[in-house]
């Protein structure tokens, strides 16, 4: 696991000698609908980045209808509402289990 700024959390595995990205998370927690393009726009050139297999996860303080649209047309693997993860527990488990469990394959 390694934090960063683009993407802001990597996972890699070391295969050889060679480290492989497989999974990113990209976290931007504005709320604001204005600003929501913009901040699906720096989603994009950071998952522009990552290698074709990697499986890239976003995690938005705000989706909408155009960025979902655009999400949708997008290498995202799969998105999560950042309020939803901190205050309902079945949204963790859920966040939890899609990227630890069945992305990283951590029994």
């Amino acid at each position: 696991m390694v934090y960063g700024s683009e993407p802001d959390i990597k996972f890699e595995s070391r295969t050889g000698g060679d480290w492989h990205t497989i999974a990113t998370v990209e976290i931007k927690s504005g709320t604001d609908p204005a600003g929501a393009l913009e901040r699906l726009g720096a989603i994009q050139k950071s998952f522009e980045q990552t290698p074709p297999r990697s499986r890239n996860f976003a995690v938005l303080g705000v989706v909408t209808p155009e960025m979902r649209r655009r999400l949708d047309e997008m290498n995202v693997a799969r998105d999560f509402e950042l309020y939803q993860i901190l205050n309902v527990d079945r949204a963790w488990d859920d966040f939890v289990m899609e990227l630890f469990h069945h992305t990283l394959r951590v029994v």
